[in-house]
């Protein structure tokens, strides 16, 4: 919380939260949290934190997110959020986690983690380059082929171009 804190006291006009894989799991969980408490009230240092947040443009990239394939599949009573039915057709919401914009990445040979929104039998179309800044708040993309591990690599030049999209892109 103190790095958060610490982030939000800047003043940057936007934040993102870059998150791979169990990172993705208590990302999505701190921020939803926050965002819970914040509404309660009860603590004014949580509260005074997510005000601050949110008057940055707070974005979320995640990367190999096990939130459906493992989380919801396994722990559905905690994670029953992931796969609600809601407007977009299932799958959790950038509001559900106080985001502006949340992008999943992934690809066809991550064996932990996967899309988030869409069908369970969802096919491979590969993605690399970043969109115009789309209109969903929600947005995912297949990089093609690769494994878990290896989103960050030097090679990945995906990855890369994903995150520039989030920091530069005009809303």
């Amino acid at each position: 919380m103190s790095l958060l804190e610490h982030v939000a006291a800047q003043g940057y006009d936007r934040i993102v939260i870059v998150a791979h894989s169990q990172g993705t799991v208590i990302s999505t969980e701190l921020l939803r949290y926050l965002q819970f408490r914040a509404a309660q009230k009860v603590d004014a240092r949580v509260t005074e934190l997510w005000a601050a947040l949110n008057k940055s443009r707070l974005l979320l990239l995640t990367a190999g997110c096990p939130l459906r394939q493992l989380y919801a599949a396994r722990f559905p009573h905690l994670y029953g959020w992931v796969t609600a039915e809601d407007a977009n057709g299932g799958g959790p919401s950038a509001a559900q986690v106080g985001v502006a914009r949340w992008v999943n990445l992934y690809t066809a040979g991550d064996y932990v983690g996967r899309w988030l929104w869409g069908a369970d039998d969802k096919p491979y179309e590969q993605v690399t380059t970043p969109p115009a800044w789309c209109v969903a708040a929600e947005h995912e993309a297949c990089l093609g082929l690769g494994a878990h591990t290896h989103y960050f690599d030097l090679d990945q030049a995906h990855v890369a171009r994903w995150i520039d999209w989030m920091v530069t892109a005009r809303p």
